[in-house]
């Protein structure tokens, strides 16, 4: 199965990062992506999810892990020709950690996971918009920052998805129940 495995925020910043895509599309005149899943953070990509020694570890790093805090403090771009805007959180010790464990056993249960996901070359982030990087955007989401001076939350559940021609779909929802944060 090609997917990943996302960071999932608690209700008041769900909304707040809907409020951004909602400032990106009416600034662009357009959708600023496809919101096929919820807003979150990308930790984990790789085509082989469906090995069960991953889904079952998946299951208990999310039930040892507690939820944590989540600052979403800039907007940035990745190079290339999509023109990817996103939220760039802090790197903080519990996100960082809790990808390592991901990506750990990820490689321990014989899934591959992409590049971009090892040590080094991850970038954690939240989509904005995809496809252009035009000034405006970046005016709405300015406007917007001003006035939020930055969202922060926190990171409740591991979100597994399937990629297919649809594009993203959820599959499963594990919450963060441990007592404490990485």
């Amino acid at each position: 199965m090609r997917g990943g495995v996302v960071l999932g925020f608690d209700a008041a910043t769900d909304q707040a990062v809907w409020a951004l895509w909602d400032v990106v599309e009416r600034v662009r005149g357009a959708a600023a992506h496809a919101r096929q899943l919820a807003p979150h953070l990308t930790l984990l990509g790789a085509d082989d999810l469906d090995r069960v020694p991953f889904t079952q570890g998946l299951a208990a790093l999310a039930a040892r892990t507690g939820p944590f805090p989540i600052h979403l403090g800039a907007v940035a771009s990745f190079f290339g020709p999509d023109g990817v805007r996103y939220l760039a959180p802090s790197v903080t010790p519990a996100l960082a950690t809790l990808q390592q464990q991901l990506r750990d056993l990820a490689v321990s249960s014989g899934v591959h996971p992409w590049e971009q996901f090892a040590p080094g070359h991850w970038m954690p982030h939240g989509t904005l918009a995809v496809g252009r990087s035009d000034p405006p955007i970046l005016q709405g989401v300015a406007t917007v920052r001003a006035r939020e001076a930055g969202l922060s939350g926190s990171g409740i559940a591991l979100v597994s998805f399937t990629l297919g021609d649809g594009g993203a779909r959820a599959s499963e929802t594990l919450p963060l129940t441990g007592l404490a944060a990485l």
